[in-house]
Protein backbone atom coordinates (compact mmCIF):
# COMPACT_ATOMS: atom_id res chain seq x y z
CA UNK A 1 0.00 0.00 0.00
CA UNK A 2 1.18 3.31 -0.99
CA UNK A 3 0.97 6.48 0.99
CA UNK A 4 -0.36 9.79 -0.36
CA UNK A 5 1.36 12.79 0.56
CA UNK A 6 -0.79 15.15 2.69
CA UNK A 7 -2.98 17.72 0.74
CA UNK A 8 -1.93 21.42 2.25
CA UNK A 9 -3.59 24.45 1.79
CA UNK A 10 0.08 25.62 0.50
CA UNK A 11 0.13 23.22 -2.64
CA UNK A 12 -3.76 23.72 -3.17
CA UNK A 13 -3.40 27.59 -3.51
CA UNK A 14 -0.46 27.25 -5.71
CA UNK A 15 -2.21 24.47 -7.97
CA UNK A 16 -5.23 27.10 -8.32
CA UNK A 17 -2.69 30.35 -8.79
CA UNK A 18 -1.13 27.85 -11.75
CA UNK A 19 -3.94 27.71 -13.22
CA UNK A 20 -5.25 31.60 -13.26
CA UNK A 21 -1.77 31.89 -14.53
CA UNK A 22 -2.68 29.49 -17.64
CA UNK A 23 -4.62 31.19 -20.62
CA UNK A 24 -7.63 30.53 -21.67
CA UNK A 25 -7.10 28.69 -25.17
CA UNK A 26 -10.06 30.14 -27.71
CA UNK A 27 -13.54 27.96 -28.23
CA UNK A 28 -14.53 27.29 -31.85
CA UNK A 29 -17.73 30.09 -30.61
CA UNK A 30 -14.59 32.56 -30.09
CA UNK A 31 -12.81 31.78 -33.46
CA UNK A 32 -16.46 32.01 -35.11
CA UNK A 33 -17.26 35.74 -33.69
CA UNK A 34 -13.96 36.87 -34.47
CA UNK A 35 -14.23 36.18 -38.24
CA UNK A 36 -17.56 37.77 -38.23
CA UNK A 37 -16.28 41.18 -36.72
CA UNK A 38 -14.48 41.96 -39.12
CA UNK A 39 -17.42 41.04 -41.86
CA UNK A 40 -19.97 43.62 -43.32
CA UNK A 41 -23.30 41.78 -43.53
CA UNK A 42 -26.49 42.68 -43.73
CA UNK A 43 -28.21 41.27 -40.13
CA UNK A 44 -24.80 40.77 -38.11
CA UNK A 45 -26.36 40.89 -35.18
CA UNK A 46 -28.36 38.58 -35.41
CA UNK A 47 -26.03 36.32 -36.83
CA UNK A 48 -23.68 36.41 -33.75
CA UNK A 49 -26.67 35.60 -31.62
CA UNK A 50 -28.02 32.97 -33.69
CA UNK A 51 -24.01 31.36 -33.53
CA UNK A 52 -23.94 31.60 -29.59
CA UNK A 53 -27.54 30.12 -29.58
CA UNK A 54 -25.92 26.98 -30.91
CA UNK A 55 -23.07 27.31 -29.40
CA UNK A 56 -25.17 26.67 -25.75
CA UNK A 57 -26.95 24.23 -27.60
CA UNK A 58 -23.46 22.37 -27.37
CA UNK A 59 -23.48 21.56 -31.38
CA UNK A 60 -20.43 20.27 -32.81
CA UNK A 61 -17.46 22.70 -34.43
CA UNK A 62 -18.12 21.29 -37.81
CA UNK A 63 -21.78 21.71 -37.45
CA UNK A 64 -21.16 25.39 -36.15
CA UNK A 65 -18.75 25.60 -38.81
CA UNK A 66 -21.03 24.58 -41.29
CA UNK A 67 -23.61 26.69 -40.38
CA UNK A 68 -21.69 29.83 -40.11
CA UNK A 69 -20.69 29.23 -43.56
CA UNK A 70 -24.05 28.59 -45.10
CA UNK A 71 -25.62 31.74 -43.54
CA UNK A 72 -22.62 33.81 -43.94
CA UNK A 73 -22.78 33.04 -47.75
CA UNK A 74 -26.78 33.93 -47.71
CA UNK A 75 -26.21 37.07 -45.91
CA UNK A 76 -23.11 37.97 -48.42
CA UNK A 77 -24.89 37.46 -51.32
CA UNK A 78 -27.87 39.54 -49.99
CA UNK A 79 -26.48 42.12 -49.45
CA UNK A 80 -24.26 42.22 -52.60
CA UNK A 81 -28.15 42.19 -53.80
CA UNK A 82 -28.40 45.88 -52.52
CA UNK A 83 -30.91 44.77 -50.27
CA UNK A 84 -29.76 45.56 -45.94
CA UNK A 85 -33.00 44.64 -44.40
CA UNK A 86 -32.80 41.10 -43.55
CA UNK A 87 -36.75 41.14 -42.54
CA UNK A 88 -37.90 41.80 -45.85
CA UNK A 89 -36.40 38.46 -47.54
CA UNK A 90 -38.07 36.89 -50.61
CA UNK A 91 -38.79 33.57 -51.72
CA UNK A 92 -37.09 35.14 -54.53
CA UNK A 93 -34.33 36.14 -52.62
CA UNK A 94 -33.83 32.26 -51.64
CA UNK A 95 -34.30 31.12 -55.20
CA UNK A 96 -31.54 33.23 -56.66
CA UNK A 97 -29.18 31.98 -53.81
CA UNK A 98 -29.79 28.45 -54.61
CA UNK A 99 -29.12 29.03 -58.41
CA UNK A 100 -25.99 30.89 -57.12
CA UNK A 101 -24.87 28.02 -55.30
CA UNK A 102 -25.52 25.12 -58.02
CA UNK A 103 -24.05 27.68 -60.92
CA UNK A 104 -20.84 27.28 -58.31
CA UNK A 105 -21.05 23.33 -59.18
CA UNK A 106 -21.89 22.35 -55.56
CA UNK A 107 -23.89 19.10 -55.06
CA UNK A 108 -27.68 19.63 -54.63
CA UNK A 109 -27.26 18.10 -51.28
CA UNK A 110 -24.74 20.95 -50.31
CA UNK A 111 -27.16 23.17 -51.42
CA UNK A 112 -29.91 21.88 -49.39
CA UNK A 113 -28.24 21.93 -46.43
CA UNK A 114 -27.35 25.54 -47.03
CA UNK A 115 -30.70 26.11 -47.31
CA UNK A 116 -31.46 24.45 -44.23
CA UNK A 117 -29.11 26.55 -42.07
CA UNK A 118 -30.92 29.88 -43.60
CA UNK A 119 -34.13 28.71 -42.71
CA UNK A 120 -33.20 27.86 -39.05
CA UNK A 121 -31.34 30.94 -39.09
CA UNK A 122 -34.54 33.05 -39.84
CA UNK A 123 -36.39 33.19 -35.99
CA UNK A 124 -33.36 35.05 -34.96
CA UNK A 125 -33.04 37.62 -38.19
CA UNK A 126 -36.63 38.53 -37.27
CA UNK A 127 -37.10 38.41 -34.07
CA UNK A 128 -40.20 38.04 -32.25
CA UNK A 129 -41.89 37.99 -35.76
CA UNK A 130 -40.86 34.51 -36.15
CA UNK A 131 -39.94 32.30 -39.34
CA UNK A 132 -39.17 33.82 -43.23
CA UNK A 133 -42.48 34.19 -44.36
CA UNK A 134 -41.87 33.64 -47.66
CA UNK A 135 -43.84 36.33 -50.48
CA UNK A 136 -44.45 35.39 -54.06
Amino acid sequence: MTQGQPISNESVQSASEVLREQPLLPTPIDHILQKLSCMELPAKEHFERYMRHKWRLNHKPKTLASSFTSVMFFLDFYGKSGKREIEKIERVDLEAFVEQEQDRGLRISTVRTRLACIIAFSPFSHGARGYLRFHS
